[in-house]
């Protein structure tokens, strides 16, 4: 392969639809070694402070309640 077209090494070249798929929770967890868990959504969605928070990515999109982080998309 030509030196000038060389991809530089990335670890997830190719995976990325595997990634966005139904492993990405393995994923994190063997690249990262991190395993959190997870709450269901409908738990929080309509809570008020849930209501009041802008969505991502602006600014206090990201909030922790209920010693829960919630990212609102």
């Amino acid at each position: 392969m030509d030196s000038s077209r060389r991809q530089p090494f990335n670890p997830y070249y190719g995976i990325v639809w595997l990634v966005n798929d139904y492993m990405w929770k393995e994923f994190v967890s063997n690249w990262c070694a991190y395993s959190p868990d997870f709450a269901r959504s409908e738990d929080f969605e309509n809570l008020p402070e849930v209501q009041e928070i802008p969505h991502y990515p602006d600014y206090a999109s990201i909030k922790v309640i209920r010693n829960t982080v919630v990212v609102k998309f």
